[in-house]
């Protein structure tokens, strides 16, 4: 049933269901939750009512339609999505559905990258997320876990945002990576058991320098520019001084 339909069974005769959400309803058509059942006929279609409760008689004037955006109402169709959500850092930092999708058509409410660096503006400076930012990477191309699908459900990202798994790097560095594990293999095979040793436990320590040297980049970065604006400054002042400076002296020389 379309939603207008849906709704229509419940209301007085002579009204027309949703006829005041035009909008709403048309971005709805277009929707996963009114194209789902073409993907896969057992799947359910979501109508207003499943979101929105039943149509409340006298509705807006006298009726009231509670609306929740909370995480709860997409749970109830959503399982695998939720599961995944609920152990992120989205839910942790309280970010839920509605705050990335948009509730009607369920598509994002920014870009890709405009959407993430709304909330991780300062995670993504460092050299390693800018050098694939450069390279025209998207965040979604290496954060979420890759999918695991099943017959019964609709193609869809993860939504567990884990750290970036090996299998990801491999998908676009297969080459250089195969060369390096190679030449690893090599070097490792010619070591001894000290030696490896020695080597794993300057791990800890090369890990905490690495992190110290992307500090102290954003630290450079950040002093270039304010050195740059207090250059600019005094570069002004200065000629101010110089200009005034000259004047004093033609004045001067005017008079004698």
């Amino acid at each position: 049933l379309q939603p207008a339909a849906a709704l229509a069974q419940e209301m007085p005769d002579g009204e027309v269901g949703c006829s005041c959400h035009s909008a709403e309803t048309e971005a709805w058509q277009q929707s996963p939750h009114a194209l789902a059942a073409q993907h896969d006929s057992s799947l359910p279609l979501a109508t207003c009512e499943d979101c929105h409760g039943s149509y409340v008689r006298g509705h807006p004037e006298e009726g009231v339609m509670s609306l929740s955006a909370s995480v709860d109402k997409c749970q109830t169709c959503h399982t695998s999505t939720f599961e995944q959500w609920d152990v992120s850092v989205h839910a942790q930092a309280g970010v839920q559905c509605t705050g990335c999708h948009l509730s009607h058509s369920q598509t994002l409410r920014l870009s890709d990258e405009t959407l993430c660096q709304s909330c991780h503006r300062e995670d993504v400076n460092d050299s390693f997320h800018l050098t694939h930012q450069v390279s025209d990477v998207a965040c979604i191309s290496c954060h979420p876990a890759p999918s695991a699908n099943s017959d019964e459900e609709i193609p869809a990202p993860n939504h567990d945002f884990v750290g970036i798994s090996g299998d990801k790097c491999i998908e676009c560095h297969s080459e250089s990576i195969g060369q390096e594990r190679i030449d690893i293999k090599l070097s490792v095979g010619e070591m001894s058991p000290v030696e490896l040793v020695t080597l794993a436990n300057r791990v800890p320590d090369l890990t905490t320098k690495l992190r110290n040297a992307e500090v102290v980049e954003r630290s450079m970065a950040a002093t270039s520019v304010m050195a740059l604006g207090l250059g600019t400054g005094m570069g002004g002042v200065l000629g101010v001084i110089f200009v005034i400076a000259i004047g004093l002296v033609i004045q001067r020389r005017a008079k004698s």
